[in-house]
C-alpha cells in the first residue's frame, strides 16, 4: 500500500439469488479518509476489482472440484 492509503475502509459483501444463481457484490469504501487518501483509493479501484476477481474465480473452481 502507498503511504496515501486510507487507514481504515469499509467492506460490505452481499450475496444475493436470483434463478439459481448467487451474485457476489462487494462494495469497499474509504472511512475517516482525507481528501488524498480518498484519491488514492479511487485511483486503485482498477486493480481492487482485478484482485477480487481473481479471488473469486479461485473461489469458484475450488467450489466446482469439491
Amino acid at each position: 500500500m502507498t503511504p496515501d492509503w486510507p487507514q481504515q475502509t469499509h467492506t460490505t459483501i452481499s450475496f444475493t439469488e436470483e434463478n439459481g444463481k448467487t451474485t457476489v457484490t462487494v462494495e469497499w469504501v474509504p472511512y475517516e479518509a482525507t481528501a488524498l487518501e480518498c484519491e488514492t483509493f479511487d485511483k486503485g479501484r482498477d486493480s481492487m476489482q482485478a484482485g477480487w476477481t481473481g479471488t473469486f474465480e479461485k473461489l469458484t473452481d475450488h467450489l466446482d472440484q469439491a
